[in-house]
């Protein structure tokens, strides 16, 4: 369950005020690209789906348009 220890890590370092003068861009779309693997991975292994909530939804459509420019 690897992937889920990597979402809650990103999630950490994005919501913890502790970790403000660390963070950067890249922890955001970090974090949306795990919460995507996490997605994935739960659909697959548990049948559980996350795009039936539009705030996964929209974090999914924040995610891809900004993929092509990294």
């Amino acid at each position: 369950m690897n992937y889920i220890e990597r979402y809650y890590h990103s999630e950490k370092e994005l919501l913890d005020i502790r970790m403000v003068g660390e963070r950067d861009i890249n922890t955001f779309f970090s974090y949306l690209e795990n919460l995507h693997s996490l997605s994935d991975r739960l659909i697959s292994k548990h049948d559980i789906k996350l795009n039936k909530y539009p705030e996964f939804n929209l974090l999914r459509i924040i995610r891809n348009y900004f993929r092509p420019c990294r």
